[in-house]
């Protein structure tokens, strides 16, 4: 487990990848002398640490007030600890669960990749001019491995999907496919462009 820490002068704040914020207040002490006097002096000690309460906001995301602030859980954890070297500006769940913040649950993504996995997750309704291009590269192996573990075609059912797709269609789109097969839009995305079984005719 990984932890990142801040000293603020209200407190210390630890998160850690597992999606979880934790928190020493400082309480402020004067000084007085054995006479009972005040010195003009203070001193800090810190309370029992303690994890901080969550809270949901109106779109799902789990929230936490730090200094007064509130913060998305899963945007500290993803700032603590995952590069973003491009400088995506969203944070996906790669599950689709928002309450899901741990590290490996998470990846950066522009705007175009978050809607993207938002209607691939069914976070948001599929809309017209469908475009896998948009597809994040985490979500992409995340893709693959679902179709892997989840639903190998058969030959003739991947023939079938090959015949039988056509864009936007209601009954024959990608997505009305991947219900049909039980599995994700992106995953028969490739089946019809042949980037995946790509043996078979």
């Amino acid at each position: 487990m990984l932890e990142y820490t801040e000293d603020t002068d209200s407190g210390i704040y630890r998160v850690t990848s597992e999606g979880r914020v934790f928190t020493q207040t400082k309480r402020k002490i004067p000084l007085v002398t054995t006479g009972m006097e005040f010195t003009g002096e203070f001193k800090f000690i810190l309370e029992p640490e303690r994890e901080m309460s969550y809270t949901e906001n109106n779109r799902g995301y789990l929230t936490v007030v730090i200094r007064r602030k509130t913060h998305m859980l899963h945007r500290l954890v993803a700032q603590a600890f995952l590069p973003n070297p491009e400088g995506k500006p969203c944070v996906n769940h790669i599950d689709g669960n928002k309450r899901n913040n741990a590290l490996g649950n998470l990846e950066w993504c522009t705007v175009q990749e978050n809607n993207r996995h938002a209607r691939e997750t069914g976070l948001r309704k599929q809309a017209k001019g469908y475009h896998p291009k948009y597809q994040s590269e985490l979500t992409k192996q995340k893709s693959l491995a679902n179709l892997k573990d989840k639903s190998k075609l058969t030959p003739e059912e991947v023939r079938y999907v090959r015949a039988v797709f056509v864009p936007r269609s209601k009954e024959f789109s990608a997505t009305a496919l991947a219900k049909q097969f039980g599995t994700s839009v992106a995953a028969m995305c490739k089946i019809v462009t042949r980037q995946t079984y790509q043996d078979i005719e």
